[in-house]
């Protein structure tokens, strides 16, 4: 057993991950240690220590005979792995979660790969064993890829960690170096960033040399594409000229560009006539510019299974301006926009979804499927609701159905602020005036666009009014029955983190 001071470089070693000695007599211990195997030398400096193999073992021992300093054993631990990607925990952040895991024990599953690297919990680890605690919830991911593992621990931290905003960036480079071939919004997925912060970084490091160039990337949804893809232009006449192009058109009997302008003026039922084509066939749907890129209301068809992911700005203000019970339901959950946020501000969250997609909670607990309009609530009944339910003819049901059937305590739903309005729905009479929220987070400013889930083109401005809803059961299990539906007016940039703060 070293003494006094050689214990000390040896905890400080394993708490920084290595230790420079300071005086002669620092390098004398540190080098007794080392011949202990307690500590390893840099070969190239031989002030610069490390952890050696016998290091944690001595330390525990020491612990258990009172001679470690009480500042090592509660100061942060910077260990070391494959996937150990993020920064280490600040004192506070290690002395809180210490204290934590030895009043609750550990509430969050440590990740593990099949073949028992730690993917997420090298901190918890390392604080059970200082406790002697021998026993702790385990969940195993197999057959991520290399790559989906490095991924996967930045993700899960990058969301969870108070980082700086230089922290961010030199973990999205990391990022960046591991799969440069990623498509900037599946970067920005993982890491639950702005798309626009991963093409700034992109640019700097393939500007710097740091990373190749790629003509083609692997979009979220796996498929590769262009980088660039290819813009298709065609003369258009100006609004004044189109009657005289009429004229020209219908002289040429150029039905193929009469089609064409048909469809870009959205005016086929003011051109003139023309003979009809042999087959139906040949008829070219009208179509909607803006609607193609996501800034217009779809069609039903085109919508899909209607999954728009909720921005974090809306997120931000929410959870800002509200709280909610330990445990919330997120019915309508897509890929965990909301989920994420819920969870990284301590809720539990129970997903679930018409569509498969495969999201998992913090516990690694994956969503279950199921129609809500048809769901019963079993256990779950009471408990608050969170989300942005899907737009369209099931929107009032939707909503109906969560009311009366669920009966959440409390509920936060994103909609339309022309959900105000309607009298002809039963649902939504039921749920604005016999059951009406207690007030209404009105944005003033719009919310970034939701694009829908398959749209991967550029950023379009959003032409919609949105404001989170809220409904809160009264002491005698009815809503809204004692005041008015109060609106107040936000502004979600007056609710994002700072650059510090959390992401």
């Amino acid at each position: 057993m070293p003494k006094v001071l050689g214990i000390a470089i040896v905890a400080a070693a394993v708490r920084d991950g290595e230790y420079r000695s300071k005086s002669a007599n620092e390098t004398i211990a540190a080098n007794l240690c080392v011949v202990q195997r307690y500590l390893t030398r840099d070969p190239k400096d031989g002030n610069l220590f490390r952890p050696g193999e016998h290091a944690t073992g001595m330390l525990d021992r020491a612990r258990e005979l009172g001679k470690l300093p009480e500042e090592a054993a509660m100061s942060r631990i910077v260990v070391t792995g494959p996937y150990q990607l993020l920064p280490p925990l600040s004192d506070d952040d290690f002395k809180s979660l210490y204290d934590d895991i030895a009043k609750h024990g550990v509430k969050v599953p440590v990740e593990y790969d099949e073949v028992g690297e730690i993917l997420d919990g090298h901190h918890r680890v390392a604080i059970c064993k200082m406790l002697g605690i021998t026993d702790w919830p385990r969940f195993v991911r197999a057959d991520l890829s290399e790559e989906g593992k490095r991924s996967f621990a930045r993700s899960l931290n990058f969301a969870r960690r108070q980082l700086s905003g230089a922290q961010k960036q030199a973990i999205i480079q990391e990022h960046l170096k591991d799969a440069p071939s990623s498509s900037n919004r599946a970067i920005a997925k993982d890491l639950g960033v702005d798309h626009k912060t991963v093409s700034a970084a992109r640019k700097r490091m393939i500007d710097g040399g740091e990373i190749p160039h790629h003509d083609m990337v692997v979009g979220r949804d796996g498929v590769v594409q262009p980088v660039a893809k290819p813009i298709r232009t065609m003369f258009f006449p100006e609004v004044e000229n189109l009657g005289e192009m009429k004229k020209v058109i219908k002289v040429i009997g150029d039905r193929e560009h009469l089609k064409n302008v048909t469809q870009y003026m959205g005016a086929m039922n003011a051109l003139p006539a023309i003979a009809a084509p042999e087959s139906s066939a040949d008829v070219t749907p009208r179509s909607n510019p803006r609607a193609s890129i996501g800034t217009s209301t779809r069609t039903n068809q085109e919508r899909g299974f209607n999954l728009y992911e909720t921005p974090d700005e809306a997120m931000f203000a929410l959870l800002a301006l509200e709280k909610f019970s330990d445990r919330v339901k997120e019915p309508a959950c897509g890929r965990g926009a909301i989920s994420r946020r819920l969870e990284a501000a301590g809720y539990d969250v129970i997903l679930s979804d018409l569509v498969d997609y495969g999201t998992a909670d913090r516990y690694g607990i994956v969503q279950s499927v199921a129609d809500f309009l048809t769901s019963e609530p079993d256990e779950t009944i009471g408990c608050d609701i969170v989300t942005n339910p899907p737009y369209g003819t099931a929107l009032n049901a939707f909503v109906a159905h969560a009311l009366r059937v669920h009966r959440p305590r409390k509920m936060a739903l994103l909609l339309n602020l022309n959900f105000f309005c309607g009298f002809d729905d039963p649902d939504r009479v039921f749920a604005m005036e016999e059951c009406p929220p207690a007030r209404v987070l009105i944005f003033k400013r719009r919310l970034p666009m939701m694009h829908h889930d398959d749209y991967d083109g550029p950023e379009a401005a959003s032409r919609m009014n949105t404001a989170f809803f809220i409904w809160e059961m009264d002491d005698d299990g009815s809503y809204g029955r004692h005041g008015d539906t109060r609106t107040l007016r936000i502004d979600w940039k007056d609710y994002m983190p700072s650059e510090g703060g959390a992401e």
